[in-house]
């Protein structure tokens, strides 16, 4: 009777091994289908390999990042879930989850999640700056300033922290700090156009007129045909008295975008796809639209 019960045993374990290593092996076809783009075959994989072991959390998490990509985000937050329901101590499930979050800008659930993140891995320096781009969405911009802060202070060459911080810094008004943060990101990486058009702003709107110019066109020439540095070329153009260029950096901008035709409501298409004025900002591009004769016209048809 102890030799068949032992025998059972090994047979047991023999078929665990064999049912584990299978489950393994489709996740591992996945991985390679997910990292070769085939986001859907990769789906088909990682969801055989949950079929033969539903407790296998990484397969979860796989899947859930190859539904993300394919924008499928309600399946996305589903696996991410369950991966983590399997493993309360996943941090990348947590991570990930709350970046959809992100995207479906359901800011206080992501920042929940990177909360997570954080407590379990209190030295994820990538955890606090996505915490402070959505601290930044919620207008908390103190917040968010402190979490580039923490950023920074993990990993020093965080360009992407500065960047934001300085950003964050404007949106607060201390535009002193925002200038330092946005110097700090081209001695980092000076082949990002942001940091050069986010300077162009801050010395526009500490009036120096000469250097704004000088940072908005070294911010086209990195990104040739950006609505938003274009208007703020045209306005510092403007504001220094250099009203033909002004004219005619309207013009291409208004070849990029016609509803500028309509004055305002070009600026509202930009605000719609992301970019921030402030309500000065908003006044002084009104005042150079009506100027060159593009009033707002809600009277023109789309």
């Amino acid at each position: 009777m102890k030799k068949l019960t032992l025998s059972l045993v090994i047979l047991f374990s023999l078929f665990s091994f064999a049912y584990s290593q299978t489950a393994d092996e489709y996740s591992k076809r996945g991985t390679e289908a997910y990292e070769s783009g085939n986001y859907e075959d990769a789906i088909k994989l990682f969801s055989k390999a949950i079929e033969i072991n539903p407790n296998l959390a990484k397969a979860y998490s796989n899947r859930a990042d190859a539904y993300l990509n394919l924008e499928n985000y309600n399946k996305a937050i589903s696996d991410f879930s369950k991966a983590i329901e399997i493993d309360p101590n996943y941090t990348e499930a947590y991570y990930n989850r709350g970046d959809v979050y992100y995207f479906m800008k359901e800011y206080s659930k992501a920042i929940s999640d990177y909360d997570k993140v954080i407590e379990i891995a209190p030295y994820f320096a990538d955890a606090f700056y996505n915490r402070g781009v959505a601290y930044d969405d919620l207008k908390e911009y103190s917040k968010a300033i402190s979490d580039f802060t923490k950023a920074i202070s993990i990993k020093t060459d965080y360009y992407d922290a500065y960047l934001y911080r300085g950003i964050s810094y404007t949106k607060n008004n201390d535009y002193l700090n925002a200038r330092t943060d946005y110097l700090k990101s081209i001695e980092l990486n000076s082949t990002e156009y942001i940091a050069y058009s986010s300077l162009g702003w801050n010395y526009f709107n500490s009036k120096d007129y000469v250097l704004s110019i000088s940072y908005f066109c070294k911010a086209l020439s990195i990104q040739k045909n950006n609505k938003d540095i274009l208007i703020g070329l045209s306005l510092s153009y403007f504001s220094n008295n250099e009203k033909v260029k002004g004219r005619e950096t309207i013009n291409n901008l208004i070849n990029l975008e016609p509803e500028f035709k309509r004055g305002m409501l070009g600026l509202k298409k930009l605000e719609d796809e992301g970019s921030f004025y402030s309500n000065e900002e908003k006044q002084k591009i009104k005042n150079l639209l009506d100027y060159y004769g593009y009033k707002t016209d809600t009277s023109i048809s789309k």
